[in-house]
Order: C-alpha cells, then structure tokens, then sequence
C-alpha cells in the first residue's frame, strides 16, 4: 500500500507498467494488480452549506473563483469520472473512484441499491471514531475515557440523524453523510488517527460477533470492494458460500 497524497496517481501507476508493451501482450506486462484508489472529488449539492464552504443563504462563488465542486457544477459525471480513469489505468494497472465524494463520505453514506438508495452503512461509526480522533491526546494521557466519548458521540449522532432531511436536491442519506464528514472539515479531526479508531472499532464488532465479513462488504462503498477484490483476486464470495455465523475463511 503507497500513500501518494494529493500527488497525481498517473506517475505512480506509470511505475508498474511496461513502456512500449500492447495490452494484447500479456507475457511482457508486469503481472501484478494494481488498484489505484482516489477520490471523486465531486460533493453533492447540499454539502457546501453544510462543511462551512459558504454560509447559509449565501450566493456561490462562482467556478473560477473557487477550487470545490458540486454535483451541479459538472454536466456529464460519467464522462467526468471516465476521465479520472483513464488517466492511471493501463495494463494490469486499474483506477477505483469513490462512488460518490471522499472516502470519509462515502463511508458515511453507504453503497446505494437496484433504486438508488442509500444505506448509511457506517455512518454512526465514521461520526463515532471522528470524536475519539479529536480527543486523541486525551485518551492517550488517560484524561478522558472512550466509553464516555463514545456516549456524547452516539447523543450527537442521534441529532444529526433527526435533522437530516432532504435538501438542495439530495437526500436525506446525503444530508446525514455531509454532517457525519463535516465533523472531520470544521474541527480538523485528523483523518489518519480516526482510520485507525474505525479499523479498531470494526475488528472489535467482528470479534464480538456483532459484524461479519459478509455485512462488512454490505456496509462498505462499492468501489472499495472492487478494488479489493481485484488486488486479491477475491471470487469467493461467488463461489464459497459462508459459514453459519456468515464468514468466508478464503
């Protein structure tokens, strides 16, 4: 795994394909799956109000004197992600884009299903894992307990979750995702620290029984199990059914 930052992925992605080989010519290419994973970098329309972008009532900005852009802002998004795409991709080299707009966010907001709607899979333990980012030196220095941060946590949570409502043209599901990802742009909640609190969070529900790997992968945005799947060569899920508590050992 290589943290490229906000370094262009086309350079990286460069590194592990072969100058001057076809794609038809497999025996010279670089046999091993790459999965370059980047953002979408496209908020849904409500978000700008509610990151703190521009206050409520406010006109926008217009394009060229902002660098954020919105659902609104980009016509054609296929086109607009096809183009992300193809800038890393090549030969056993492959460019996953978040579903929607950050991973923080997407997280929140959950795959969407055959109608379009979201499932805000880990939208409570994003919110939850951003409040022990935040007092990190607190629980560190033994100053604060994660049992009563997680209690705040889970009140404000609740609140969030009732003023949630559709607005700007985005769902309800889309409003909640940009409160739980406001959470880390308004207060500076640092990004990498809350990753390790949510993989510590998800490993203690699956050992407490309360997770599975199955609805792990339900919970989980779609591009973040392709690009998985395709660096593992994962087909168990289609082919090996899972075991009575719903986990698959391959």
């Amino acid at each position: 795994i290589v943290n490229v930052g906000s370094v262009g992925l086309r350079r990286y992605s460069r590194i592990f394909q072969r100058r001057n080989v076809k794609d038809d010519e497999k025996d010279k290419q670089l046999d091993i799956p790459v999965a370059c994973v980047t953002d979408m970098d496209v908020m849904p329309d409500c978000a700008p109000n509610i990151i703190g972008k521009i206050k409520e009532g406010e006109d926008w900005p217009t394009k060229a004197n902002r660098r954020w852009r919105t659902k609104r802002d980009i016509q054609e998004l296929d086109a607009h992600r096809s183009e992300k795409v193809a800038k890393a991709s090549g030969q056993n080299v492959r460019t996953f884009i978040s579903d929607e707009w950050t991973l923080e966010y997407d997280l929140a907001l959950g795959p969407n299903d055959k109608n379009g709607n979201f499932s805000c899979g880990l939208a409570q333990d994003v919110y939850v894992v951003a409040c022990f980012a935040e007092n990190d030196d607190a629980i560190n220095d033994n100053k604060k307990k994660m049992i009563n941060i997680e209690q705040t946590a889970l009140k404000e949570y609740d609140s969030l979750l009732k003023k949630a409502v559709a607005r700007d043209g985005c769902t309800a599901e889309e409003v909640l995702a940009s409160y739980v990802y406001a959470k880390y742009v308004k207060d500076g909640v640092s990004k990498p620290i809350a990753a390790q609190y949510l993989a510590e969070r998800l490993q203690t529900k699956v050992k407490n029984g309360k997770l599975t790997s199955v609805d792990l992968r339900k919970k989980l945005p779609k591009y973040l199990i392709e690009a998985i799947d395709y660096v593992t060569n994962a087909n168990c899920f289609s082919n090996t059914p899972p075991d009575k508590n719903g986990n698959n050992d391959e």
